[in-house]
């Protein structure tokens, strides 16, 4: 997933600061779908599925969203999130839902 806004907290030094504000970013996301608010959200630059390039450039990643010209791109991230209800899927979220980034889709078997 790409944020639709750059945190203003610093990710190495004020890292629950961080986390809070892309928690609350991607819930933003959510809620502007139409979706309930989410129970839970987590991030990793590594995927929760098997075989899913990791959220970083790289030869092993995913390659940035590039941003306007002049403009540093926005930051990616793989996305766990739980909703309170079960939500039709699959879901795409994000500054990026529309060039093939943020796809969300359900992991492992219902419960």
């Amino acid at each position: 997933m790409v944020l639709d806004r750059h945190p203003k907290h610093d990710q190495q030094i004020e890292r629950a600061q961080w986390r809070d504000e892309v928690a609350a970013s991607i819930a933003q996301s959510c809620e502007r779908q139409g979706l309930p608010k989410p129970k839970l959200i987590d991030v990793d630059k590594t995927s929760w599925h098997r075989g899913v390039p990791r959220s970083r450039p790289g030869p092993s990643g995913m390659p940035w969203l590039p941003g306007k010209e002049g403009t540093a791109p926005r930051q990616q991230m793989h996305v766990l999130i739980q909703f309170p209800c079960e939500v039709q899927g699959p879901l795409p979220l994000g500054a990026g839902r529309f060039r093939g980034y943020g796809l969300c889709k359900p992991l492992g078997n219902r419960v």
